[in-house]
């Protein structure tokens, strides 16, 4: 004779993929949940971001500007910065001296004191990558993605810099 277990039909696995369970709903705009942590109050989680634009709309000028405020701790749009820090900065579309000719003219339009130039000069990590071709996946011969070792050399060069924004510029 059959168990009572046996005779009762297991439990359907739920649909991966319900329209009516995975629409956003009026209250889930009106009351997102929060973030983790936010670098800047409000303006800036810690976990991800993304700032996009047309070529030429000053996208690396404003994040280089930002981050002049994330290290130094200065509020960023009326904001308090939470997490100051360190800020890594990866662009492989403009060479290092270019960001670096922005950057002195962005310290020099905030009138910063010598310790706090010096704060900017130690904490803001700009490699040069324009003449490199860093992916950080790629793709097999079937379009398969894996990961590249980038992330990890990143991680192994600058895991206790006390970084706290890094800023992917294509």
């Amino acid at each position: 004779q059959a168990s009572h277990d046996e005779l009762v039909p297991a439990e359907p696995e739920p649909a991966r993929f319900d329209r009516g369970r995975d629409r956003i709903t009026l209250d889930d705009l009106e009351n997102p949940p929060e973030p983790r942590t936010f670098i800047v109050d409000g303006r800036l989680p810690q976990d991800a971001g993304t700032l996009t634009g047309p070529g030429g709309g000053q996208k690396t000028t404003l994040s280089l500007w930002e981050s002049v405020h994330i290290t130094l701790g200065r509020p960023l749009y009326g904001q308090e910065i939470l997490k100051p820090g360190a800020t890594l900065i990866l662009s492989g579309e403009d060479e290092r001296r270019k960001l670096m000719w922005r950057l002195s003219k962005i310290v020099e339009a905030m009138d910063l004191t010598r310790g706090e130039m010096e704060r900017v000069a130690e904490r803001i990590y700009i490699p040069d990558l324009s003449d490199m071709r860093l992916r950080l996946v790629e793709a097999d011969a079937r379009g398969n993605l894996s990961f590249t070792t980038v992330i990890d050399e990143i991680i192994a060069e600058y895991h206790d810099a006390g970084i706290s924004l890094v800023v992917f510029d294509p």
